[in-house]
């Protein structure tokens, strides 16, 4: 019996050092991220924001938008001229899980507003 508990215990042990090196390590492409404007294609809907933050397998979206249709695609991403766009409301925080993502496209048009 005292072998049963002395492994359990390592077991613990381990763990709770492997949860002290997750925080330590993050994930170093979505933390480059922060800050840029982004068209965010997910495997059922597109979104266009600014990154504020990546936390495990959630991005964090300001000045966010759910896009509808985008139109020709090549034009509307040099232009930003989406052909639906629909604004989330100014102060909003948009989650997207990364689990779904397609594609992640830097933009540098201005980011839609209220539509």
């Amino acid at each position: 019996m005292p072998v049963l508990i002395k492994t359990i215990q390592k077991i613990y042990n381990f763990k709770d050092d492997l949860y002290k090196f997750k925080e330590i390590i993050k994930p170093p492409i979505y933390d480059l991220y922060k800050g840029q404007k982004v068209f965010i294609r997910t495997a059922t809907l597109y979104y266009v924001g600014r990154v504020h933050k990546v936390r495990g397998r959630e991005l964090y979206l300001t000045e966010a938008s759910w896009v509808a249709y985008t139109g020709r695609f090549s034009e509307v991403m040099t232009s930003g001229n989406f052909e639906e766009v629909e604004s989330y409301p100014k102060d909003l925080i948009v989650i997207v899980n990364t689990d779904f993502i397609v594609d992640k496209i830097e933009v540098y048009f201005d980011l839609p507003k209220d539509e």
